[in-house]
Order: C-alpha cells, then structure tokens, then sequence
C-alpha cells in the first residue's frame, strides 16, 4: 500500500484491513465482519475478501459450502451496497489453471471472474476475463511488476525497504519461436537496463553490468543463481548469447552495451 501510494502520489487513502480471518459462512463470522465494517469511519465501496480460503469454514469443493459463502457476500452487497471481491486460487493441473479451484457454484455465482496469468520467461502479467455476466466480454490487460523503494522505510539491518507496483504493458507480439526467443530476450535485457541504474557507455549507448544483470534475474525475475549465471554465458540458449547472435548487443567493458539504442529508449518511454 505505501509503494502504491508513493508512485501514484497518493497522500491519504480511504482504505482499512483486516489483522486476522474469520469464518465469513457462520453466523457469528458475518456479523462480526457487518459490526467492524459498520465501525469504520466510511461505508466502503468494496470489500475484498483475501483469501476466499481463509474466511471459509467448510470444504472449498462442496457446492453447498460455496453457497453458504457466496449467499454471505451477498447479504454484504445488500447491506453496504457494495461490491464484494473474492480472492481465490486456481487448480493445480494444467487444465485446472483457467478456473477458480473447487466447485463449479463458484464461477456459476460470480457477476465477474478474473484471472491473472502470471509472468512467464520475462513477460508480463496479463489479467484475463473469463467471465461477464451483464456486459460484454472484453480483451485482456497486461502488466509489468515496477520495483519501488518506500522512501524513509529501512529493515532492522537498515537496508532499504522495497515494493512493488503493477504498472502497464503493451500486448506482447505472438512470433515463431526463434523470433519469439529473441524478442522475449531483448525484453528481459531492456527491462533490466530501466529497472537497473540505465548506465550508459562511451558512446551514450544503453549498457548494464554482468553483476546488474546477475542480481536483476536472481532479486527481480526470482531464478536461482546458478540459473542466471548459465543466461550470462555466450551459449547458443543463455540471454546473453542469443542476443550476441543477434547483433543486439556486444560485450563492453564489464557488461554488454544495447547496439540500438533507439528501441530499448522506445521499449521504456512509450511501452
């Protein structure tokens, strides 16, 4: 909340959460959620219930506990006159990861579902719906995941404190896949460059270090080490050697200097 609130210049936000979970289904649940909500300052426009597991007291595959929770978002909705978001995880298997898991009475009951398809190989995060019950169906959105040092925030070690934010992305472009590689890579190298320190070399061409790039995979992109030290080698399937074959980018100093600086200014700038 306070990285949101610092990249979008936000000084006061109307927003309350919760410390602990409660059994949203039972009697005394609900009306402990309706008697806090009707404490706060301000009637809230939404209520978001994060995670639908933990304020359910049953069995998240059985039709008739989807209903008991689903008719108390309900009388949430009734009383608050607001919108109630429920916050749920999808299947297991591959073919279970375009549904909500469990009972089929969850998305039969939801006005709206959405998904949200995580970075994959470097690419954003899109947000797909899967579901519009009164309206029209409409294209998926794509985001990247912007680092931000909360200003003033330090850990017990006094290092400083960071966060992120979504911020969005274009529609990633569909290649064959020697070209989907490339590109795939060139965006994995650009997005470390503006996350990094947008260093530049002696001809005002974009260039990142090995230990940026190392630390960029390892911190930002969560690969192992050992993973992202084999991309920093000029194999024919590591980042950096594919981008070498490519002419996009030639060794400098101690990293690799971007060969056209023009698209990896326009991959930040405009998207």
């Amino acid at each position: 909340v306070a990285a949101w609130m610092q990249n979008f210049g936000v000084d006061k936000i109307k927003f309350w959460m919760s410390k602990t979970g409660t059994d949203l289904n039972s009697s005394e649940g609900l009306v402990k959620v309706i008697d806090n909500v009707r404490a706060l300052p301000e009637t809230p426009k939404v209520i978001v219930v994060d995670t639908l597991h933990r304020f359910l007291n049953g069995d998240e595959n059985s039709a008739h506990d989807a209903k008991t929770m689903l008719d108390a978002c309900a009388l949430l909705m009734e009383e608050f006159d607001c919108t109630v978001v429920l916050v749920h995880h999808t299947g297991v298997s591959d073919e279970a990861q375009h549904r909500a898991r469990g009972s089929s009475a969850w998305r039969g009951a939801l006005d709206i579902e959405v998904s949200v398809k995580p970075s994959k190989n470097g690419g954003p995060i899109e947000v797909i719906q899967r579901k519009m019950k009164d309206a029209e169906m409409q294209d998926s959105l794509f985001f990247d995941l912007k680092k931000v040092d909360i200003i003033g925030w330090r850990d017990e070690d006094n290092d400083q404190v960071s966060s992120v934010v979504l911020e969005s992305s274009g529609k990633p472009i569909k290649m064959d896949k020697k070209v989907s590689k490339l590109e795939e890579n060139r965006r994995r190298f650009e997005r470390a460059w503006h996350h990094c320190h947008r260093d530049r070399d002696d001809q005002n061409r974009p260039f990142i270090s090995r230990s940026a790039l190392l630390e960029y995979q390892v911190n930002e992109l969560g690969a192992t080490e050992s993973y992202a030290r084999k991309q920093l080698q000029p194999s024919t399937s590591s980042l950096i050697g594919i981008l070498l074959d490519a002419d996009y980018i030639e060794k400098y100093g101690k990293g690799w200097s971007a060969k056209s600086a023009s698209l990896i200014i326009d991959f930040g700038e405009n998207g």
